[in-house]
């Protein structure tokens, strides 16, 4: 468990469902479910959870096929964020997925959220393609990548 200030980085408990959820109805025009989530928990996955007085105020799913690896959601209360919560989510998420011999990481992104936009090149994401009318609203995404340096030996 590792923390950044009064908040802590843990894996995944399925106590940590409705809080979760409330961050992703807060954050996205079109949240996923509890269901939608239960699907992707089947898959191989790393999920972190970032806690703040036992409240979920962030997290970050990824689902693992080979040596690549998908973010599926990532969300941050919007009260805590521009704090470095959705940074370190990432920094977290890539150390493990190193671990697990992960060498690609990549995620979709609307057109219009600049904020995640500056945060993934900042992370080191390349803009790969745009995906016509990805979202159930019609909205475009970007295709973003990152290699993954592996781990030394």
């Amino acid at each position: 468990m590792e923390e950044l200030g009064s908040i802590r980085f843990v894996d995944f408990e399925k106590a940590h469902f409705d809080g979760i959820l409330e961050v992703e109805r807060e954050s996205f025009p079109d949240p996923f479910t509890r269901e939608t989530f239960e699907q992707f928990l089947k898959e191989e996955n790393v999920f972190i959870v970032a806690l703040e007085k036992e409240k979920v105020v962030g997290y970050i799913l990824a689902t693992i096929f080979q040596e690549k690896a998908e973010v599926v959601s990532v969300a941050v209360k919007n009260c805590k964020r521009g704090m470095g919560v959705g940074y370190n989510l990432f920094k977290r998420l890539e150390q493990r997925l190193k671990e697990l011999g992960v060498s690609k990481l990549f995620l979709e992104v609307r057109v219009s959220n600049k904020a995640a936009q500056k945060l993934y090149a900042k992370l080191g994401f390349k803009q790969v393609s745009t995906i016509k009318s990805y979202y159930a609203d019609g909205e475009d995404a970007l295709l973003m990548s990152k290699e993954l340096m592996p781990l030394p030996l």
